[in-house]
């Protein structure tokens, strides 16, 4: 679970995206879920699906790459997705961190 703003998820991913050298392909938005559809460098599928929790202050995140997975790039994204989503949390906006 990561804690974060929901309507920050979608700058959030575009922001690790940009970072990691990710191609954001499509986006799919329900009240309760995002899934996220990107390609890496190397032409590989990534995914990233977000649920919401009840609470509205957290979320399930799980992130897939390539077509048998790729762990370190898989906690390369979960990692930047959660500090940029921390960076944004309760304000409109914040610089980029690194």
């Amino acid at each position: 679970m990561i804690a974060g703003d929901w309507d920050d998820l979608s700058a959030s991913v575009d922001a690790v995206a940009d970072h990691l050298l990710l191609g954001v392909l499509s986006a799919t938005r329900t009240p309760k879920n995002q899934e996220i559809r990107l390609v890496d460098i190397r032409g590989r599928p990534v995914s990233i699906t977000a649920t919401r929790a009840s609470d509205g202050e957290t979320m399930l995140i799980r992130v897939h790459a390539g077509r048998f997975g790729d762990p370190p790039l898989e906690t390369d994204i979960f990692r930047d997705l959660r500090r940029r989503l921390a960076q944004l949390k309760g304000v409109d906006w914040a610089p980029i961190d690194w």
